[in-house]
């Protein structure tokens, strides 16, 4: 996992409209003039915020509503165009689900610029220190993958960057994070009945191994496999999965 701080939340921290909160309306001030309106509605059934970015004239270049919004960051710039960004994240409400992100231009029009769903947070770092807003993400999509619960479930990273209006996958640029997560890993297996696990024969005795041992196997061949390192990945999955259903847990992994 990423240990660098979240420096865009932290300052931006306290810019928000919570679900549970108080009606109200308050006014924040952007660069450039503009501002973002946050209402904070009698709840409805699923809608409780409202967000709206203001031009100098007052004109609104961009709404939104939802359970939970605040500014996740501001006075970025996300793609390298030159021109100043912000980010609104949204929460849908519920115990595990789901987030919404939007980039936002405000001198552009349009001002949207991307909407990304998520079943997990994303964040908006300055990894190399040089201007570049690398996203760091955990691919929700593997979110009670095969059967694991919400907390077991290995979350793969993704390190992506915007390029205009594209978003583009940079993971293989970050080995050392991946290697570092496949070394934790495989520290943890040494501890677990990781042999037990690789002679089952079925389900049970997959399951009777311990719970641990499947979650770890899948972090080492995901973090492989997320890094661009597919071979390794299969080998990985050669190695320490059971072999009745070596077939069967790859084609889950490639359809996921």
């Amino acid at each position: 996992m990423i240990t660098a701080s979240r420096v865009f939340a932290q300052n931006d921290s306290g810019v928000e409209c919570r679900f549970w909160s108080k009606p109200f309306v308050r006014t924040f001030p952007l660069r450039g003039g503009y501002k973002l309106k946050l209402t904070h509605i009698e709840p409805a059934k699923e809608i409780g915020c409202r967000a709206a970015i203001l031009s100098p004239k007052g004109e609104s270049v961009f709404t939104d509503e939802e359970w939970d919004i605040s500014l996740h960051a501001k006075d970025i710039d996300i793609d390298g165009d030159g021109r100043v960004d912000l980010i609104l994240r949204d929460y849908s409400g519920g115990a595990h689900c789901c987030w919404t992100y939007w980039i936002i231009t405000p001198s552009k029009r349009p001002a949207l610029r991307k909407k990304i769903e998520n079943e997990r947070h994303i964040d908006f770092e300055d990894l190399n220190h040089n201007g570049t807003i690398v996203w760091i993400a955990l691919d929700g999509s593997f979110d009670y993958f095969d059967g694991l619960c919400h907390a077991c479930t290995p979350f793969p990273e993704l390190y992506l960057k915007m390029l205009g209006d594209r978003v583009i996958d940079i993971s293989p640029q970050y080995l050392s994070h991946y290697d570092d997560e496949i070394k934790a890993a495989r520290f943890k297996l040494i501890h677990e009945h990781l042999e037990d696990f690789i002679a089952a024969r079925n389900e049970q005795q997959m399951y009777s191994a311990g719970s641990n041992v499947k979650p770890l196997v899948l972090t080492v061949v995901l973090a492989y496999l997320y890094s661009g390192r597919e071979q390794q990945a299969w080998k990985a999955l050669d190695e320490m999965w059971p072999r009745f259903d070596r077939q069967r847990i790859k084609r889950l992994i490639l359809k996921t």
